[in-house]
């Protein structure tokens, strides 16, 4: 029984990145170039905890390079993120997208797809084991790597990686805080407030 069941959920899973595929194709017909950003995490589970975070935290890297159209979707592959441009110069758009999913660890769980003219824009390197560091292909057709110890560093680098983003945002916001001016009857850098013995 919980063969057939993975066997249905890979079944959902394969379709659901035809359809993912075949959508991007159809709005590459209205606009030059289309980008979509989805979850590259190994296994069934295509919706950890964390993974809606990181779509959308790359989504948004993507979103400064001036998209004009963008849709969000959810399927058994994980949620996406469409993004179409009017700039037909595909090949500096999937450049920019291999830096966001190089810049930071966390990138390995995140797959930006470039499309241009009814076809996907290949990567000119190949991407890393989030294991081992060598070419993920490699470890996939050698099964270098048990499932579960793959789906546990996953979880210890989007982990670490949203860690590290609250830190920042809790810090920044500290910072905010505490330079902002006038606050009533409050101390800050520019008055005493309402405590006239206060430099």
């Amino acid at each position: 029984m919980e063969s057939s069941t993975r066997n249905s959920q890979r079944t959902a899973i394969l379709q659901a990145r035809e359809k993912r595929y075949e959508e991007a194709l159809s709005i590459n017909e209205s606009f030059p170039v289309v980008a979509v950003v989805h979850a590259n995490v190994a296994g069934v589970d295509k919706h950890p905890d964390y993974i809606h975070a990181l779509v959308d935290y790359y989504k948004n890297k993507m979103k400064s390079l001036a998209p004009k159209r963008m849709i969000k979707r959810d399927n058994a592959d994980g949620p996406y993120r469409v993004l179409a441009f009017d700039d037909p110069d595909a090949g500096s758009l999937k450049t920019a997208a291999v830096g966001f999913e190089t810049e930071r660890p966390a990138g390995r769980l995140i797959d930006v797809d470039v499309f241009c003219k009814g076809e996907a824009i290949k990567r000119e390197t190949p991407r890393p084991c989030i294991i081992c560091g060598k070419p993920v292909f490699d470890c996939m057709r050698n099964k270098r790597h048990p499932l579960e110890e793959i789906i546990h560093a996953q979880h210890t680098v989007a982990h670490d990686f949203l860690r590290d983003e609250l830190k920042a945002i809790m810090l920044e916001s500290i910072e905010r805080e505490l330079n902002l001016s006038p606050k009533f009857g409050l101390v800050t850098k520019t008055s005493k407030g309402s405590h006239p013995d206060m430099d």
